[in-house]
């Protein structure tokens, strides 16, 4: 049988749908970089590196996804984002500044996967 089928019948024997069933799997996390461009790539063929984004930019997104972790799960009072990394970084602070590039950040990328989103086609 298929991975739908498979999905289908756990899920069925759960009473719930596949897509509760996925999402209490943690397959797809929208805040783990790695599930989330390996769903997208599987799902859909669609590579982040492809996106039309800088390295730097890809990079930057995974370390606000990693403070966002940081905030929520250690401390929301957090001060400096990347302390286990001082040095040789530069420390980065959770401040305004930090917030509006984080923004840009997230609303570049989120632009770009959703216009390559929208080429998307069933297949013939």
């Amino acid at each position: 049988a298929g991975t739908i089928a498979i999905l289908d019948e756990e899920a069925k024997s759960l009473n719930i749908t596949i897509v509760d069933l996925i999402v209490s799997k943690r397959v797809i996390d929208f805040q783990n970089y790695e599930k989330c461009k390996l769903a997208y790539n599987k799902a859909y063929g669609v590579k982040f590196g492809e996106l039309g984004l800088t390295s730097q930019t890809l990079e930057q997104l995974q370390r606000f996804l990693k403070y966002r972790h940081r905030i929520i799960h250690i401390s929301p009072l957090v001060a400096m984002l990347n302390q286990a990394q001082v040095p040789p970084e530069e420390p980065v602070f959770a401040k305004k500044e930090t917030l509006q590039v984080a923004r840009q950040c997230f609303e570049e990328f989120i632009e770009k996967l959703h216009s390559a989103t929208l080429q998307l086609r069933p297949k013939q």
